[in-house]
């Protein structure tokens, strides 16, 4: 994860980075999103961690959705509700994987939100920001969770 310079962020070290011109990418989600979305749920828990570090460095939030990135690797919903439990107990990311599957993926990129003077609280901000990506799954992947629709997408 080095490599693509993955690691855990506090707000303070995200809104440093933001302030010096560096592009971040944060998941509200988080591994909880990961792991237990089956079907793109959002899994943001009211979490605003996000918006306030967009909101002290006035950075943009740029929305972005991967379609298909569900039919290209996914976890396996038997024992689901035992392993979520566990997760939530202890935080251990604990799953089993299936895939690999050589679907099409595509990035989506929404409209940029302006932090900058917006007057949003980070309540109402990561509430946009949820609409928006919300926006994308639904305009771009839409009811589709077919591995085989995602495969055939190669194809057409």
């Amino acid at each position: 994860m080095k490599v693509f310079q993955v690691q855990p962020g506090t707000r303070e070290s995200c809104t440093k980075l933001l302030q010096e011109g560096e592009i971040i990418s944060i998941a509200p989600g988080g591994i909880r999103e990961a792991l237990f979305s089956h079907n793109y749920e959002l899994m943001w828990n009211r979490r605003e961690g996000f918006a306030k570090v967009a909101l002290d460095s006035k950075a943009p939030i740029i929305p972005i959705f991967t379609k298909n990135s569900r039919q290209a690797i996914n976890t396996l919903s038997y024992g689901h509700n035992i392993l979520r439990s566990l997760y939530e107990k202890t935080r251990w990311p604990l799953a089993i994987y299936y895939g690999l599957f050589p679907v099409k993926l595509k990035t989506y990129i929404g409209k940029p939100i302006l932090t900058e003077d917006s007057g949003m609280s980070p309540a109402q901000l990561s509430i946009k920001v949820h609409e928006a990506v919300e926006l994308l799954i639904s305009k771009h992947q839409g009811n589709s969770n077919s591995i085989l629709m995602a495969l055939l997408e190669r194809f057409l």
